[in-house]
Order: C-alpha cells, then structure tokens, then sequence
C-alpha cells in the first residue's frame, strides 16, 4: 500500500536539503554581457528564435545558476557553442568550461568544441580550496541528472566559493 511517505536515510535527507538551501534563493551576479551586446551577436545568427532568447537569458541574467533541460537532439549544446561563441567574439575574457560525471559526456563536449573534464577532476583541481581560483568562468555541467546529490554540493561549493565563476549551467 502506497503511504506517500518515502524512506531516506537521514544524513542524505540533510544533504539534499543543503543542495536546495544552497540555490535558495538564487545566487544574484552582474550580468556577464549587456543585452545589446548580446543583440548585435545574435543579429546574423542562424539560432531559433526561442534559442535565441534562451542564450540573451544565460549571458545578461543575473542569477549565477540556469537549469537547461530537453531531451537529447534539441540542442542544448547548440545554445552552449553559441554562448561560447558570443563570449569568445566580445573579447569579454570569460572562458566556458565544460565539466560531466562521465568520461563519455565529457569527451562528447570537447568533440563539440567546449574544453571539458570529469567532474572528478573538476572538483579535485577547485574544491576546498579557495587558493585555487578559477578565471572568469561559464562553467557547464553536463548530465546533471547523473550527479548525485554529494557531488552536486560540492559543486555548488566551488560556486560559490570562487569569485570569478561567473555562471553555472547544468
């Protein structure tokens, strides 16, 4: 009989909770490029319309964290490869780095273009240590809803320990 009630064990309870209060509410940040900037970039694009205004969102919003979520073959890459283009046109000085819980994902988003690790080795090389500070960064995760909950603190961790980290996508 189902009871609506699901079982967790209490330390993962916790760390779920510490994810949710980590985002909660949203991590305010200047916009990395104004919006006529971002226009005059997009003005000869071959983007949709909706992906358009989905990359205008990532680059002059002012939340440090965006959620991108479709099935495979909409082009969440694309609108990735766009913003790296725009950024990379503008001289802003913001890399974007990609990071996946998987080798596989990680090597399909340096085949596309974004340079991109492990989130292993993402986390090994910045977490816990506020010395290592990353450039001015566009950081996306790939295949966020492979990242358990641990990891994902973690992440969130770097966020916000490092001031350059511009944006975070997963």
């Amino acid at each position: 009989q189902d009871t609506g009630v699901l079982a967790v064990a209490e330390h993962t309870r916790q760390q779920e909770q510490a994810v949710i209060d980590s985002i909660t509410p949203p991590m305010a940040v200047t916009p990395l490029l104004s919006e006529t900037a971002v226009d005059q970039q997009l003005k000869h694009s071959d983007l949709k319309p909706n992906q358009r205004a989905v990359v205008k969102s990532l680059l002059t919003g002012r939340t440090a964290l965006a959620v991108l979520q479709g099935h495979a073959g909409v082009g969440k890459t694309t609108l990735i490869r766009a913003v790296k283009a725009i950024l990379d046109n503008t001289h802003s000085g913001i890399v974007v780095q990609g990071s996946a819980p998987t080798h596989s994902a990680a090597k399909e988003l340096r085949d596309k273009g974004i340079p991109a690790s492990t989130l292993d080795a993402f986390l090994s090389r910045y977490a816990g240590s506020a010395a290592k500070i990353l450039p001015p960064t566009f950081l996306v995760i790939d295949e966020g809803s492979l990242i358990d909950t641990r990891r994902m603190l973690a992440i969130l961790a770097v966020i916000q320990q490092q001031p350059h980290l511009s944006h975070g996508v997963v």
